[in-house]
Formats: C-alpha cells, sequence, structure tokens
C-alpha cells in the first residue's frame, strides 16, 4: 500500500547528503547538474538501474543518472513507489529514514519540487505519521 507523504519531512528524516547531492557507483550528482541537463535538452534514459530481476544493477556514468533522474522528471507520473524504512544501529531503530528504492525517483521529485510523494514504507508507525502529517513533531526517540 502507498502512503502519500509530505516530501519535505521526507527529505528532514533522511541523511544529511540527500540535500543537494546523490551518489551512485560512488559518483556524484547534484540538482544542479540535473537542471543543466535539462535546460541544455538532454535525453531522458527509460532503461532501469537494477530496480526489477530483468535489470540487474551494473555500473553506469553519471551521465547515465543524470538522464535516468531526467526521465523521471519529464514522466512525474512515475515518481511513486519509493521504498523507505528506517535507519538501525546496534538493534536500535533509530528515528530517520533510508531509500531502499527509489533514489532517481526522489531526485527528481526533489528537481521538480512536488510537495507530496506517494511511497512504500515498512518502519515506525510514529515516523509514518509525522511524515503523513499527523503529528507536527519529528519524532527523536531511538527504540
Amino acid at each position: 500500500m502507498n502512503d502519500i507523504v509530505y516530501a519535505q519531512r521526507l527529505f528532514e528524516m533522511l541523511p544529511i547528503w540527500y540535500e543537494d547531492e546523490y551518489q551512485w557507483d560512488g559518483k556524484s550528482i547534484t540538482i544542479s547538474d540535473v537542471k543543466e541537463a535539462l535546460r541544455c535538452g538532454v535525453d531522458a534514459e527509460r532503461t532501469p538501474y537494477g530496480d526489477t530481476y530483468k535489470h540487474p544493477p551494473k555500473m553506469q556514468t553519471k551521465e547515465y543518472h543524470i538522464k535516468r533522474v531526467l526521465w523521471f522528471v519529464q514522466h512525474p507520473e512515475e515518481i511513486r513507489d519509493i521504498e523507505i524504512d528506517n535507519l538501525c544501529h546496534d538493534r536500535c531503530i533509530l528515528p530517520s529514514c533510508v531509500v531502499v528504492d527509489g533514489n532517481h525517483r526522489l531526485m527528481a521529485a526533489k528537481v521538480l519540487g512536488i510537495k507530496r510523494i506517494p511511497i512504500i514504507y515498512c518502519g515506525r508507525l510514529d515516523i509514518l505519521d509525522y511524515l503523513l502529517g499527523n503529528i507536527d513533531s519529528m519524532p527523536d526517540e531511538i527504540i
């Protein structure tokens, strides 16, 4: 089941490196890289990046990842089913999120300024309540 969450709240719950820069295959891609490619009319890439058995993950170029984000920017209806869970450490569930699958989609949502994002969430219910806007305070307890 998809939960439609507030994008800004999700970004607040992700590790700091999700602010402007994403990493794939050891390559940094910034929001500015994607916006520049969009401005220059770079062709988008539809081929998934290792998210199905038909497309096993393999090393890709920086250009591939920019083009993959562009595909979602050009097809915002496909920005859905981003899999989110919570970070864990030493048998504790932390009050922060991690992207299991959907980084290209998430970066495209940020480029587009999308306010609400459909996600598949498998984590703590108090965090989900915050992401959905059911509570105003970000949970900070480690459980």
